[in-house]
């Protein structure tokens, strides 16, 4: 893989940061996809049958999940507007693929709208998850996260909901809402992601206990614990170049701004700008 395709599947772009309650989030959705013609259509349709395939050699099952897309977002006065519509994971895959953004330089890709955070627990870790079954374009690390999907999240979306509801599947423990704050909006080549940080009223020991539990949907392989300090995380975003997903990356960048200071962010931001390609 060159250089320039290294930094297009493992850089992201911060898009905005801060700490937004769920009050200072608002969403307008406008049901609907995007129109495309008839060879846009078959390039991804091309692009999703690959796909399809190259998961069922890995023996990982997918579906054609459908989804939000992110058509804009407005930054004013601290408080964070999404504007929403329809997509699906077939056009995502298919829109994100190299054959397509060539031919089609000019038509948006599916830019679907994911979510994720941090988890701080009671004793000072930070929540790290290994999970590889579930998409053949996953890296081994991310943190907790998922797809805002229009089956579960209802009419009227919002992304903190969303994040509720992931964290309850995944994790099988609900969130304090007062104590869940998003921290920035980040694209990567795959589409666009809600960072979180959150605090779990637990500790990691009885966190895995949880997530070992009949009421998760066992899509974690494994969880890890991260020491919540400033040269940890540095040392972990080091020691994973290549299979931690990169709005993963993000979300710890970006809980590292608000745990540890403008100087610890811009530091390590600085560090990824020629290795990862971050924009900022």
């Amino acid at each position: 893989m060159g250089e320039n395709a290294r930094k297009e599947t493992t850089g992201f772009e911060v898009l905005a940061h801060g700490i937004f309650p769920r009050s200072a989030v608002s969403v307008e959705y406008r049901p609907g996809c995007p129109r495309r013609e008839p060879p846009a259509e078959a390039l991804i349709d091309h692009a999703w049958q690959t796909y399809l395939r190259t998961s069922f050699d890995a023996g990982i099952t997918v579906y054609n999940g459908a989804l939000f897309r992110l058509d804009g977002f407005r930054l004013t006065g601290g408080r964070l507007r999404l504007m929403l519509s329809d997509a699906d994971f077939r056009s995502c895959i298919g829109t994100a693929s190299v054959e397509f953004t060539s031919a089609f330089p000019d038509l948006p890709r599916a830019n679907p709208l994911t979510v994720s955070a941090v988890l701080a627990t009671t004793d000072g870790k930070i929540v790290v998850e290994k999970r590889s079954r579930v998409d053949s374009r996953r890296r081994a690390y991310h943190v907790i996260a998922g797809y805002m999907e229009r089956g579960r999240d209802g009419r009227q979306p919002h992304p903190f909901d969303a994040l509720m509801r992931e964290v309850r599947e995944e994790l099988g423990v609900e969130l304090d809402r007062a104590r869940l704050f998003a921290t920035g909006l980040v694209r990567t080549i795959y589409g666009s992601e809600l960072c979180f940080r959150g605090d779990v009223a637990l500790s990691f020991d009885d966190l895995l206990k949880m997530q070992a539990g009949p009421a998760t949907d066992s899509e974690i392989e494994t969880l890890q614990a991260l020491h919540d300090s400033p040269p940890a995380v540095a040392g972990f975003l080091a020691a994973h170049p290549t299979d931690l997903v990169p709005s993963g990356r993000a979300c710890l960048l970006l809980y590292g701004r608000e745990a540890y200071g403008e100087g610890w962010y811009n530091a390590e931001a600085e560090k990824m700008k020629s290795t990862f390609g971050l924009r900022c």
